[in-house]
């Protein structure tokens, strides 16, 4: 509650009246609905990848569902190289794209970052895709 908080930061903030979601509220949810029993770190491939750029990919069996999470915390666009060969054809992917400039954050007036959904046609089994800067993108490969 405002004023009455435990640590800083936390992830959800409220007072009498509003509530808001903070950044960090956003990628637990990400991860927390991503998880799986088998991890390939050779499904993406980044541009030239610094520290500032990480992937991770983990397949949910029971869902049929894979997880591929892009970070680019640089201010410079990134292309990641994403091959799904060794899993079939997919039926659908949704990016989940959580970004903000490095000076915004959300509090009770706006909330300029949250997590924005949208459908993606794959055009083959090997895909590039645009990093954005500051942005962490969460693609749900459905089989």
């Amino acid at each position: 509650k405002k004023d009455h908080h435990s640590w800083d930061p936390d992830l959800i903030y409220f007072d009498n009246q509003r509530t808001y979601l903070t950044c960090s509220y956003y990628v637990q949810q990400m991860f927390g609905q991503s998880s799986g029993q088998y991890y390939y770190g050779d499904v993406v491939t980044i541009d030239n990848k610094s520290n500032l750029q990480e992937q991770s990919a983990v397949l949910n069996t029971q869902k049929r569902e894979l997880y591929v999470k892009l970070v680019n915390a640089s201010g410079e666009n990134k292309q990641a190289h994403i091959d799904l060969s060794r899993f079939g054809g997919a039926k659908k992917v949704i990016a989940t794209t959580l970004t903000g400039k490095p000076e915004q954050e959300n509090n009770y007036n706006e909330q300029p970052i949250a997590p924005k959904l949208e459908e993606i046609k794959l055009k083959g089994k090997k895909q590039n895709f645009d990093l954005k800067p500051y942005s962490f993108v969460m693609l749900t490969v459905k089989f």
